[in-house]
């Protein structure tokens, strides 16, 4: 692992006006992390969107900022994979509750994570307070497009909008990647996510369908470039499939 002190450039495209004040960062190599931005949104998550073309680096960012997670280890999980290539190699591990990768076990899934919200809002109400002071669960999906165009994409919908509307105060959060640029994708979804990081698009209209803003396609593939709509000094770390292997071994 290093350290890198990045350089920081104020992005504003002419084009339209942000919803968020966003930046883009330099990263010094394709599976770099951003390792002080993902202690601050481990420290006070909400719902993550992760979103560009083909290749450009939504695995990487998934999955370092999922070893992040796992050292601090005050967190479950939830994965679903319906590719069965990207996420495969954590269902074994003790803080994941549940691994999908076909249909049935995506309604399995989202069912367990909305049982978990209820009941713990349950608890809130008893207890007279607004936010659960329990463990964070993550619901994490790799592609989230492939199931909302799926034979079950309606059910699967109002699944995902109910937990985005209410998992927050629950910290029941979904991290969700996508390549999908259709503006209706997400729909009302998107609209709940707190945390936004926009890697490569192919063009101005796929990152304004995706992020609200033109400025995704600008930026170079393998260069370790992102919009974030979080702003704050950031020591960047290298993080290698090597060390996220040997820290699954310890789970």
């Amino acid at each position: 692992m290093f350290k890198h002190t990045p350089t920081y450039i104020p992005f504003n495209p002419k084009s339209r006006t942000l919803s968020h004040s966003m930046m883009v960062y330099n990263k010094p190599s394709y599976d770099s992390v951003v390792q002080d931005w993902a202690d601050s949104y481990l420290s006070d998550p909400n719902h993550l969107l992760i979103c560009g073309s083909t290749g450009c680096g939504k695995s990487v960012t998934e999955n370092t900022l999922l070893y992040y997670s796992f050292l601090r280890g005050d967190s479950k999980y939830i994965f679903i994979d319906i590719k069965k290539v990207e996420l495969f190699q954590y269902k074994n591990i003790a803080p994941c509750r549940y691994y999908a990768n076909d249909n049935l076990g995506v309604n399995e899934a989202l069912t367990i994570a909305l049982d978990i919200m209820d009941s713990r809002y349950a608890r809130m109400m008893q207890e007279g307070i607004k936010t659960y002071k329990g463990e964070n669960l993550f619901i994490v999906i790799d592609e989230v497009a492939d199931l909302l165009q799926g034979e079950n994409k309606k059910n699967f919908y109002s699944k995902l909008l109910k937990i985005a509307q209410l998992g927050r105060a629950a910290k029941v959060f979904l991290i969700v990647c996508t390549q999908n640029s259709k503006r209706d994708l997400l729909k009302d979804i998107k609209n709940n996510f707190g945390t936004v990081i926009g890697l490569h698009t192919l063009d101005a209209t796929a990152s304004r369908n995706l992020i609200g803003s033109s400025g995704c396609e600008l930026l170079t593939i393998g260069r370790g470039l992102m919009l974030t709509n979080t702003i704050r000094n950031i020591t960047i770390n290298k993080v290698d499939d090597r060390l996220i292997r040997e820290l699954l071994t310890t789970l």
